[in-house]
Parts: structure tokens; sequence; C-alpha cells
């Protein structure tokens, strides 16, 4: 008998899910459904909301815009100052010396370099750290 048992509670184990499809208990999973529905178009809503937030944040390590030349390793975007990463060029009023000797605003031409390669048109950089100077 007690084997007898155990078989009947493995059928009622075995029935089970399909005893959703074939009972009463059907109309009451289709019920069921609709609010695990709303369920889910409510995080998808507020999923989006948040969206744009975090594409912000990611757009952050970016400017754009039309630079204006500080100095050979400086420029400012939007009243940003950004120091240019791995160029270190004189400052604007340093002057050096030729290889004759002579003085010259070695800074000033720098700078006259940096405007003519970057020109008017909008530049991107992207931020890489903050300059420690």
């Amino acid at each position: 008998m007690d084997w007898l048992k155990k078989f009947s509670q493995n059928l009622l184990l075995i029935q089970h899910p399909l005893r959703r499809l074939c009972s009463r208990n059907r109309r009451r999973e289709e019920a069921r459904f609709p609010r695990q529905s709303k369920k889910v178009w409510f995080a998808l809503c507020l999923l989006g909301l948040f969206l744009p937030a975090a594409a912000q944040a990611l757009v952050q390590g970016e400017i754009l815009g039309v630079a204006r030349v500080i100095d050979g390793d400086t420029i400012d975007i939007q009243g940003q100052r950004i120091r240019l990463h791995g160029i270190d060029a004189p400052e604007s009023s340093q002057e050096c010396l030729s290889s004759r000797r002579v003085a010259w605003r070695c800074g000033q031409h720098a700078s006259q370099m940096l405007a003519e390669h970057i020109g008017t048109t909008p530049i991107g950089c992207r931020l890489l750290d903050r300059d420690r100077h």
C-alpha cells in the first residue's frame, strides 16, 4: 500500500503542469497574464526613463565644438580648457634659442601651428584624465 501512495503522489506531481491546460484553473491563468503584462510594460517604461540619463553619463566623456587655441598644447571648447594628451609644447609667451643662438618665439609658433591644424571646423575630444597642472 505504501508504494501505491508514493505512486499516486508522483502522478499528481506529473499531472500538475497539465492541470493548468485542462482544468478550470485555465481561466485564472488567463486572468493573471494581463497583470504580468502590465508589470512588464511598467518595467520597460521605467527603463525608458533611465536610459537617457545613462547615455548622458557616457557622453560626458566627450566634448564637441569649435576649438580656440590657448597655446601649443591647450585648447578651449565651450569654455572648457583641454590639454592635449601626449603633447608638451612651449607656452605662448615662451622664447627658444635657434641653432644659431637667436631667440625666437617658439611658443607663439606652436600656437599658430596648432590653430592651422585644427582650423575652424568643430572637433571632438575624448576626455581621458584630469590635468594635474
